[in-house]
């Protein structure tokens, strides 16, 4: 019997994830006649999150005390409050022993939060004949903390400092550390790495993941890729900079994101430049070491470095 195949899209975090499960679900009739499978069993608002969730209940209560159940329609929310991880993944085995295809495609950032691998690998190995691909892209540090700082700023609940050092995500971008907790519980073979590159054109990402991350030959002929999560203009960064340093409970702050942040009334001064991403030396120097580990390692890796970095005494 031919060996089966699971990959796993974990992220990272602003990397295109969105358009990826996005593209992969609205094509699903594509990929199956390619040999892949975006598994339809738990795919919630076309992501697989409810593998990840049921693997840490904190991150349920989390989500669930965000406001991210929300957005969901009533079926959806009691799916996530309710499922169990033996149940999911005993229905994700039926479902990939019950298919005539090899190859089964499933992703979602959750992976990343705080999930014990252990525990994942306890529940994978329970399906037969079953090999595991967990697919990552990695953007620059840099890049990525002006990407999700433009993104947590507009929090109105003001859960966020401000401060770049207490982004609830700062440890992941410990790259090689992230990397490594995965491969000592799968495998370095298990690994797959790409570089997202936020210059090229939209349709890139998609390209590189068909074709280079799943190993397919897919040609796209409609290759229009909307990106799923925009982020703010420099001139409102500069705005929100300055409101941080109002009082929280004067409710200005919340008052610019409501009436000015989501009616864009300042994009036209969007030339102007917000000021740097400030990282503490320690920080600085954590990443830095990280990096020299992660391209030794994984040499295929367009580098990156830090030297963009304001050092925040």
């Amino acid at each position: 019997m031919e060996r089966r195949k699971l990959y796993i899209h974990i992220g990272f975090h602003k990397t295109g994830t969105t358009s990826i499960q996005t593209w992969c679900f609205n094509n699903r009739i594509l990929l199956l006649n390619s040999g892949i499978d975006y598994v339809d069993c738990h795919c919630v608002e076309k992501n697989h999150a409810m593998f990840a969730l049921t693997l840490n209940p904190t991150l349920v209560s989390k989500c669930r005390s965000s406001g991210f159940f929300k957005g969901l329609n009533e079926v959806n929310r009691y799916k996530y409050e309710n499922q169990d991880s033996q149940q999911v993944y005993s229905d994700l085995k039926n479902y990939i022993n019950n298919s005539p295809l090899n190859n089964f495609l499933i992703s979602s950032e959750c992976f990343l939060e705080g999930i014990d691998y252990n525990h994942l690998y306890h529940h994978l190995k329970n399906i037969d004949n079953l090999d595991i691909k967990i697919i990552v892209y990695l953007r620059p540090q840099i890049s990525w903390l002006k990407s999700v700082y433009k993104y947590v700023v507009m929090d109105k609940d003001l859960r966020f400092s401000g401060h770049v050092g207490d982004l609830p995500q700062i440890e992941m971008l410990n790259y090689f550390n992230t990397l490594e907790n995965i491969t000592s519980v799968f495998g370095e073979k298990s690994l797959i790495v790409r570089n997202y590159i936020q210059e090229e054109s939209g349709d890139y990402l998609i390209k590189d993941f068909i074709n280079h991350a799943l190993n397919i030959d897919i040609t796209l002929y409609n290759d229009n890729v909307v990106n799923e999560n925009a982020s703010l203009n420099d001139f409102e960064i500069s705005i929100l900079n300055y409101l941080w340093m109002l009082e929280k409970n004067t409710g200005v702050r919340s008052f610019f994101i409501e009436n000015f942040i989501y009616s864009r009334y300042f994009s036209w001064l969007s030339f102007l430049k917000c000021n740097k991403i400030k990282l503490s030396k320690k920080i600085k120097n954590n990443l830095e070491s990280s990096n020299l580990l992660l391209f030794k390692k994984y040499p295929n890796l367009k580098k990156f470095n830090l030297t963009n970095v304001m050092d925040d005494k």
